[in-house]
Parts: C-alpha cells; structure tokens; sequence
C-alpha cells in the first residue's frame, strides 16, 4: 500500500512538474514573440506608410472593414467561434449551422439573416423569392447581417418597389466552390425551401484559387473544399475504416496548441538560419526562387485549363437546373482586390491589404529578384510562388468566359468591374476577395438595377 501511494505521489510530483515547465517555456516564449511581434509591427507601419503616400497622393487612411468599433469587436468575437459555425453535410461537406450572436445570425436551415425586416403586411402584396448563392463575400466575413450584399440588395429592392415584398436568401457558405453551391441550390429545391423566382450566382475566385494552390497536375486540387474540411474527412474516414485505437491527428492537434507559442518561435529560429544562409549565397537563392516560379508558371497554366471547365461546367448545371424549375438566373463573377488595382485608386485599408496579402502567394518578378543585394526574410520559406500578372490576366479571361456561356444559354451576366470603376475613391475590398459594408452596398444597389433594367419582374415602382 505504501508503496502503490509513493507511486502515485511520484506520478503527481512529475506531472506537476511537466505543467510548471509547459508554463514557463510558453511564458517565455510569448514574452519573444511579443517583442518580436512590436519590433515588426513598426517595420510594417513603415512599409505601409510608404504605399499609402504612394497610392493615396496624401489622403487619410483608415480601417473601413467595419462601420464602428464595437461592431468590429462583435464580429471577431462571434467569428472565433468556428467550432459553433458549421456542421457536418453529405454531399456538400459542410453547410453552415444555426448560430446566434448580435451581428452574425444563421437560422436552422443553415441561411445567414438579413437581421429582421421592418413591421410588413405581406398578405397583401405580391412576393418575390430571391435565392444569393456564393461563398465567404456573400455569407459576409467582414460584414454585419443587415451590411451583406443580399441584405443591401433585400431593402433596396424594397425601398425602389414598396408594393412588392421581397425574400432574399443568403446562401452564402464560407469556402464553397461552385460544384457545393450546385449542389447546395439543387438540395435546397428538394427541401422545405419555397421555390425562388430568381437565383443569383455570384462566385468563381474560390474554384480559381485551387487552380493556384493546387501543388499536383491533375484534377484533385481542383476537388478540395473549404475550412481544411477535405483533409478532416479524409483522415477520419481512414481511422474508422482501419479501426486505430489512436488517433494521431486529434493528439497532434492538442500538441501544437499546448505549446503554440514555442511551436511558433522555434519556426521563426528556423527561418532566421534559413534567411541567414540565403544571404550567404545570394545567387544561388535567386537561381533557385526562379526556378521555382517557372514551375509554379507552367503547373498553374494546365490547372487553369481545368478550372475553366470545371468551373463553367457546373455554371451551366445551374443554369440547366433554373430552367427546368422556370426559374431567372444572374451570374456575376465575384471582383478582386488585385485586378481592381488596374481601374481603381487604392484607398483606406485597401492598401495594407493589397501589399501584404501578397507576400504569402506572389513572387516577386525577375527583373527585381536578379537586381536583389539583400534577401529580405518574406522571401524564404514561401509555400507559393504565384505570378501577379497570370493570376489578373486569366482571372479577367474566366470573366469573358462566363459571359460567352452567359451569352449562348442566353441569360444575363453582370459585369460588376464598371461599378468599381464609378466609385473608385471608395474603399470596398476588405480583403482581396472580400468586400466592405460600403462595397457590399454599391454591389447590392447595381444589382438591384440589373434586375430592374432586365425585368426581372414586371413591376412599377
């Protein structure tokens, strides 16, 4: 007996232990990365003022991305809760779940509100049903539920016909690629949804992004769904087939979140002697990054020949679908931040976003990279070595595509870049794919004006 409770003593005292030197190799590590973290900060405040006076020509900046602060607080806030944002989905993966918060509310059939309508007999008036596919620039990251693009468009098609009352149902799910959004449109039709009269489709970045990220050449990439959830089910559906007693991804998981903090600065230790030995060589690093961006040039060429097809294919699955259900479409190929650098002035938060969004995916071009005499540390350890120019051009081609097929199915296709043009002193890209309560309220407003200009429906304001 005395044996068994020095045993047990001594299990306790180690196990203590091991938490104390969790504790303070974490605390030290933190305490690092915070000075660290205050010393890059003013490097990167400098490099932001630099392209701010560049591209804003002496005009204030500031952060546009929410209307107020404490807006901006309880969208992060509800935002990191992402365990409590989605659920499990045959067929489409994923789909969101109901969820309640002040400013982000998805009701049980997995749709985003438009935060309640004003008191409305509707008994009385005629009703039209409006289905917003797409994915995280609908659903609204950055947006409140009455500031997304389907809740804009909702009361302005109210205030523009006050006889009519409109639906507007925000199908938007973070990280959907077109083939979920075909998939989510066909199920939703079978469900207890009430049939649209118009489905709105407006996507594409995030199938073309896999084009991108896709690191094989073949078609697989091409397949990948958001939020990681194509690796989960992977990995599960292996361990319950294979019956393991241990599950090594859950174990790995709870590892790198214990000790975060030391996981994080022993990769920037690394990266540190990485940079120093590029630095020692310098040729032989640009040989090298080069070589790198040819071949990423080349895998990216065949899989944007995928894309395409893939892409419009399932596109006029959609379109295919509407008109067996006698149902309107508009199509619209979602605007990013980089190809809208061309034909708009870059203002507000747009310019920190444009600059640093990059480092992670574009390399830098040929003519910088052999003028280097120093190799600056965004240059090592780059997962993606994506070209600027072949990512804008072909982006602008898949957007001449979808009118082409817009064109032969005959049905309307908007071209969204003519309003970003008009209010190019606007701040309306939150991030390059996603867009602000002031971008997502010009959108709505030109939509609403397609819809009105191609009688959508036949009515008088």
């Amino acid at each position: 007996m005395l044996i068994k409770n020095k045993t047990s003593i001594l299990v306790i005292q180690n196990f203590l232990v091991f938490v104390l030197f969790v504790i303070l190799i974490e605390l030290a590590s933190f305490s690092i990365l915070y000075i660290h973290k205050l010393i890059i900060s003013n490097k990167t405040s400098n490099i932001d003022e630099t392209y701010k006076k560049k591209f804003g020509k002496g005009k204030s900046f500031k952060n546009s991305k929410y209307s107020s602060d404490e807006l901006e607080r309880e969208l992060i806030k509800a935002r990191s809760k992402e365990n409590e944002h989605y659920q499990y989905s045959s067929h489409l993966v994923y789909k969101n779940k109901k969820f309640s918060s002040k400013y982000i509310n998805v009701d049980s059939r997995g749709i985003r509100l438009n935060k309640s309508k004003k008191d409305k007999n509707k008994n009385n008036l005629k009703e039209i049903n409006i289905w917003f596919s797409g994915s995280s620039s609908i659903y609204g990251v950055t947006n409140a539920d009455h500031q997304t693009i389907p809740a804009y468009l909702e009361r302005q098609l109210e205030n523009h016909y006050p006889n009519t009352y409109f639906n507007v149902l925000n199908l938007g799910v973070v990280g959907y690629t077109s083939i979920q959004e075909l998939l989510n449109i066909r199920f939703s039709m079978l469900s207890e949804f009430k049939k649209p009269d118009i489905i709105i489709v407006m996507n594409g970045v995030n199938d073309y992004h896999h084009a991108f990220l896709s690191k094989e050449d073949h078609f697989d990439g091409l397949l990948r769904t958001g939020i990681g959830s194509d690796k989960i089910l992977k990995y599960y559906w292996s361990f319950h087939n294979e019956k393991k007693l241990f599950n090594k991804e859950a174990f790995l998981r709870i590892l790198i979140y214990t000790f975060s903090n030391t996981i994080n600065l022993s990769n920037k230790v690394n990266k540190y002697f990485v940079l120093k030995k590029a630095n020692s060589n310098i040729k032989t690093f640009t040989n090298s990054y080069l070589e790198k961006k040819q071949n990423s040039f080349e895998l990216v060429e065949k899989n944007l020949v995928r894309n395409k097809k893939f892409y419009l294919g399932n596109m006029k699955l959609i379109i295919s679908l509407a008109k067996e259900n006698n149902i309107k479409v508009l199509f619209i190929l979602q605007p990013t931040l980089y190809e809208a650098k061309r034909i708009k002035n870059l203002v507000e938060q747009e310019v920190t976003e444009y600059i640093h969004s990059q480092t992670g995916y574009f390399a830098i071009n040929q003519e910088k990279i052999t003028k280097l005499k120093k190799i600056s540390s965004e240059l090592v350890m780059n997962k993606y070595f994506w070209d600027l120019e072949q990512y804008v051009s072909n982006y602008k081609k898949l957007r001449e595509e979808l009118n082409i097929l817009c064109l032969k199915e005959d049905v309307p296709c908007l071209d969204i870049m003519p309003t970003i043009l008009r209010n190019k002193d606007k701040p309306i890209f939150s991030s390059p794919w996603h867009y602000t309560y002031i971008g997502a309220e010009i959108f709505g407003s030109e939509i609403k004006d397609e819809l009105a200009k191609n009688k959508y429906f036949q009515l008088s304001p």
